[in-house]
Parts: C-alpha cells; sequence; structure tokens
C-alpha cells in the first residue's frame, strides 16, 4: 500500500512512497489546511467554500470550490485515498503509516503536556525532542484563511509549551547541555517569555557559563524596554542578582571552570572602566564647553 508523507511546517511538501513528489495545484494547500483544522477532518462543501472563500456569496464560492477540486483531483494520483470528494462533503483519510508533519509534532507534544511526570524518563524526553523537530516553522505560514491562522497560532503555542516542558524536564534530570539547547530554541521563538529565559540563564550557570548568563539577562533588560516598556519581572532581576554576585541558589561555584570566573571578572573590570572614561569625557566636555564660553 502506498503512503503518503505531507509536510506543512515551515514548508509545504506532499509525496506519496510509489510516485515521489508530488506537485499540486496551489489551492490545494490552503483545502488540506482547512480539513486538518476539522473536527474529524472533515467538512461541508458549503463550510469548505465560506472558509476559502468568505468574501464571495454561497454560489460563486462553490462554483470556486468545484474548479478547485477538479484541478486538484486530476493532478493526484487515480488510486489515491487521501482525499474523499462526496457529493456534499470533503473527508482526509490517513492510516497509521501516512505521515503528517503536524500531526506526528501534535500527537507527542500533547502526551507530554498532558502528563509531564512521564518526562521524568530519558526515552520521553528523546521522543518529545524528536517530535519537537517536526515544528521547522509555522503552519501553512503564508495562507490566511481564518481557519489556518488559528490552527497556526495554536500549534505554535504548543510548540512553546512542549519545549518549556522539555527544558524544564532535562533541568530536573540535571542535563544542563540538553536544557540548555531547549532553553534557547524557546527563547529563539518567544523572546520575551521570562520563565524561559530564566531557565536559560540557570542553564548557561550550570554549564559554566556565569557571563552568558548576565549577557542573556541584559539583552532580555533591553528588549523588555525597548518592546514593551517596562523592567524583568522580580524573579528574573533577584536571578540575576544571585547569578552577578555571591552564589545563594544551588549554583555550584566549583562546577564553574575557573576560565570563566576569570572572565567574569574581567567583564566586569571593563564595565566598571568603561564607567569611568564616561565620566572623564563628560568632565572634559563641560570643562572645553566653559572655556568657550569665556572666549566668547
Amino acid at each position: 500500500m502506498a503512503t503518503w508523507i505531507v509536510r506543512l511546517l515551515g514548508h509545504e511538501q506532499i509525496s506519496r512512497s510509489d510516485t515521489g513528489m508530488l506537485d499540486l495545484p496551489d489551492v490545494w494547500w490552503p483545502v488540506l489546511g482547512c480539513l486538518l483544522a476539522a473536527p474529524n477532518w472533515r467538512l461541508s462543501r458549503g463550510a469548505m467554500a465560506g472558509r476559502l472563500w468568505p468574501d464571495k456569496d454561497e454560489h460563486s464560492a462553490r462554483h470556486c470550490l468545484a474548479t478547485a477540486l477538479w484541478r486538484i483531483k486530476t493532478r493526484l494520483p487515480r488510486d489515491q485515498r487521501l482525499v474523499s470528494l462526496g457529493s456534499e462533503s470533503i473527508r482526509l483519510s490517513l492510516n497509521r503509516f501516512d505521515f503528517v508533519d503536524m500531526l506526528a509534532f501534535e500527537r507527542r507534544a500533547q502526551s507530554a503536556l498532558r502528563d509531564p511526570r512521564h518526562l521524568s524518563a530519558e526515552s520521553q524526553r528523546r521522543q518529545l525532542g524528536r517530535a519537537l523537530r517536526h515544528y521547522r516553522g509555522s503552519f501553512l505560514a503564508e495562507r490566511d484563511q481564518e481557519s489556518i491562522v488559528l490552527e497556526r497560532e495554536r500549534l505554535r503555542t504548543l510548540y512553546l509549551d512542549a519545549l518549556f516542558a522539555l527544558a524544564y524536564a532535562e533541568t530536573k534530570a540535571e542535563n544542563w547541555h540538553a536544557a540548555r539547547a531547549a532553553a534557547q530554541a524557546l527563547c529563539a521563538t518567544e523572546p520575551l517569555r521570562e520563565d524561559a529565559q530564566r531557565l536559560l540563564m540557570t542553564a548557561h550557570v550550570r554549564c559554566g557559563s556565569r557571563a552568558l548568563a548576565l549577557s542573556q539577562y541584559r539583552a532580555l533588560v533591553a528588549l523588555l524596554d525597548a518592546e514593551l516598556g517596562v523592567a524583568p519581572m522580580a524573579e528574573t532581576q533577584r536571578l540575576a542578582a544571585t547569578i552577578g554576585g555571591p552564589p545563594q541558589m544551588p549554583l555550584a561555584e566549583a562546577n564553574i571552570p575557573e576560565r570563566d570566573r576569570h572572565r567574569g571578572t574581567m567583564l566586569k573590570v571593563r564595565d566598571s572602566l568603561e564607567r569611568s572614561i564616561q565620566i572623564i569625557d563628560s568632565a572634559l566636555d563641560a570643562e572645553a564647553g566653559s572655556r568657550s564660553f569665556l572666549r566668547e
């Protein structure tokens, strides 16, 4: 039996095991996206027409849909079973051997979030990590149909929550490099999420990079000020103060290599020198201004 491979996260691609890559009409992707966003992957023709052409009246929209489905049908293999085109409904039919990246990602992510305790097992964390790699970008990013936009945002939120669950589980297991990698991916996608930023700062320190943790904090301060005009949350500020001063939380100083402690000290000295130079420059500018005034 021929199997289907469909990718919709980050890019659009469909292939079948016996025929290879297929080149389908562009309207195929909104049709497929609307079906995947619908309960039981089924829509009436009227509902599909309304979702794809909301600005047209029902008769015109259904005519556009009929034309689109005819074009799709002529380009699909004759023995295809992926889409069932009934007289009044359209249905997506997948079996357990077919692969759709959004479904593979979604199932594993939802399973992990239903009971995060399962992530205490290394095998479960590995499976979640593999599933998260299917999320290579937004769901049908170039399509603007309302149901697809809503599904896109739902999947993005699911990705962020599952990625945080993975990062947190790796910290509980003290796999600090894995925790840092997951937290970095999360902060790259959603930099304003402070719980992820705190987790990344902690992971940086545990990996022996206190300077990177403080640099991460400074970048967050600048971002929050530029985007929202606010300061970091109190928890984030306390963590930064702890990292920058004497350790008061279980971030063992002994685990941080001497070269990183030395680097952190030198960075502080550099910052102090920069502030001193700024003060001196200001004083010189003021003195020069006074002399110019006296000459005039």
